[in-house]
């Protein structure tokens, strides 16, 4: 399943996880493989914690966009940051 987000290859590999669920997108999973294997330098460059940041308020965003009514949030309460459709903050 899901890895966590240390290089820019582990966004790349995410992405491969959610096309392999999403109905009609696994086409897509030989192509982003190809562009692992042709672009792994790159994807070995380290995420900072500021880029981490943003892609979460991103991915948040599209967490709700699903618009379930459940809370997959592993994180104490005390700790959390609450983001909209759009990824931007949204006050506790």
């Amino acid at each position: 399943m899901a890895v966590p987000y240390l290089f820019l290859d582990d966004v790349v590999r995410n992405m491969i996880v959610q096309c392999d669920i999403s109905a009609g997108l696994s086409d897509l999973i030989t192509d982003l493989e190809l562009f692992r294997v042709t672009h792994a330098m790159d994807l070995a460059t380290p995420l900072v914690e500021h880029d981490r940041n943003l892609m979460l308020g991103i991915i948040t965003g599209m967490t709700v966009a699903t618009g379930t009514i459940l809370n997959c949030y592993p994180r104490g309460a005390e700790t959390a940051l609450y983001f909209d459709i759009d990824g931007n903050p949204v006050p506790p």
